[in-house]
């Protein structure tokens, strides 16, 4: 299991600046981005002290990914950031508004989260960088759906 330290390392790794590992950490951060919005709608919904704090830590958790990867774009893939906000920018979407469909949305965007970096990597050489770092944010990205599980699991048992 890699962890938000291994994965600083790993960025600290020659072999940052390619256009295939720009691309990915972009993609990266756009998904990250998608699942941050879902946490926070989820946190707003929270019906419990221990929800909210759960959620609260894997939006520190998302929140650290996405600096650490945005600390290794160069200049053209900040632009390439920047251009792909402005293409998909869009208002934030509100919140379902129950704990319950907002926990349902985030466990399914985390779920295509891993699933889409998971294809991603697959056509990367074994040993790249990239491929390691998608194994790491995967990594991240997993325990986070598991726990969301077992948060399901607890809540429908204690009903």
């Amino acid at each position: 299991m890699i962890d938000l330290n291994e994965i600083q390392q790993m960025l600290q790794s020659p072999g940052t600046g390619g256009t295939a590992f720009q691309s990915f950490v972009i993609t990266s951060l756009q998904m990250l981005a998608t699942i941050h919005e879902k946490e926070v709608h989820a946190n707003e919904a929270a019906l419990s002290l221990g929800q909210q704090t759960k959620v609260q830590r894997m939006m520190g958790n998302v929140e650290e990914l996405q600096r650490l990867l945005k600390s290794v774009l160069n200049k053209q893939g900040k632009q390439l950031l920047d251009m792909q906000i402005a293409l998909t920018s869009k208002e934030p979407e509100p919140s379902s508004g129950s704990w319950w469909a907002c926990l349902d949305e985030l466990i399914e965007t985390i779920g295509l989260g891993i699933e889409c970096i998971g294809s991603i990597i697959r056509s990367q050489p074994k040993e790249s960088l990239a491929r390691m770092l998608g194994a790491g944010v995967i990594d991240v990205l997993s325990v986070q759906h598991k726990e969301l599980l077992a948060e399901t699991d607890e809540q429908l048992i204690n009903k």
